[in-house]
């Protein structure tokens, strides 16, 4: 590969994912975050996923920088994400996405990604559930004839709005997953408070609910109004589902040529499991 800096020290091997083997970090001294044996220089040490993360984080381009030479590490590149053809039984079944919640030292380890990687992942996730919904008044917005297309689909709903907005104020964003997660069920739980306000402020008036006690509303609001019961729960379907695609975008950019850095298996189906 070019591109990945000009120490004469460094090696060209690529890294290798080791994972959390009791050893420490060779920069934070970490030892419960996986760890890899990269080969950009000349090291006995490992080094963990956040500080590649950390490093990755803080620069412009795509490339992932050893947190001790920042030579680039060699892994290999991502697809481009605007090539990202969306969720599909083959997706769901060989990438095995939905895994990545069960591994602790994922979601509670750092993750980096893209404001375009943040979009694409909501409008895919977004797409999906409203194929399996076919009502885009359950997510929050207009029904679909009111819509002359994809884009005021999106912009007339004040959901997809208001997270899209969380994600993409900065060029690049790093946070653990379940932290990601909390973030963004906070933003829901507003935006369900102003839906709210807007929609029922009879009710909420004529019930002595204090406009300005946003728990009261969201409680009356997930409690009373069934369509706001029925939008929170999808949206809360679909935070997780963005969040885990975010994870493995981001385990994928920092993945071992053998093996996958998600670390998870997919058994094959056969009979002898069927029994």
């Amino acid at each position: 590969m070019t591109g990945y800096g000009s120490n004469p020290e460094s090696c060209t091997g690529e890294p290798v994912l080791v994972g959390v083997t009791g050893d420490a970090c060779g920069t934070c001294s970490s030892t419960n975050i996986p760890l890899y044996d990269l080969s950009c220089h000349k090291s006995d040490d490992f080094y963990c996923r956040d500080c590649l993360t950390k490093m990755w984080n803080m620069v412009d381009d795509e490339i992932v920088r050893c947190p001790s030479c920042s030579n680039g590490c060699h892994f290999l590149p991502l697809q481009l994400i605007q090539d990202f053809e969306g969720i599909n039984h083959e997706f769901l079944e060989f990438q095995a996405f939905d895994k990545i919640r069960e591994q602790p030292e994922v979601m509670n380890n750092l993750i980096a990604f893209t404001a375009a990687e943040a979009v694409t992942f909501l409008d895919v996730t977004y797409g999906y559930f409203d194929d399996q919904i076919l009502n885009t008044v359950e997510l929050g917005g207009l029904p679909s004839y009111l819509s002359a297309g994809t884009h005021e689909i999106f912009t007339a709903n004040p959901y997809y709005m208001a997270l899209k907005e969380e994600l993409t104020s900065v060029s690049k964003m790093m946070a653990t997953p379940l932290e990601l997660e909390d973030d963004l069920m906070l933003v829901l739980n507003n935006t369900i408070v102003r839906d709210t306000r807007f929609k029922y402020a009879d009710h909420l008036d004529m019930h002595d609910i204090d406009l300005q006690n946003d728990a009261a509303i969201l409680w009356e609001a997930t409690n009373t109004f069934e369509d706001l019961n029925t939008i929170r729960e999808n949206w809360v379907g679909m935070i997780r589902m963005w969040v885990d695609l975010l994870a493995w975008r981001h385990l994928e950019r920092v993945a071992s040529v053998e093996g996958g850095a998600a670390e998870r298996t997919r058994e094959p189906l056969s009979f002898a499991n069927m029994m």
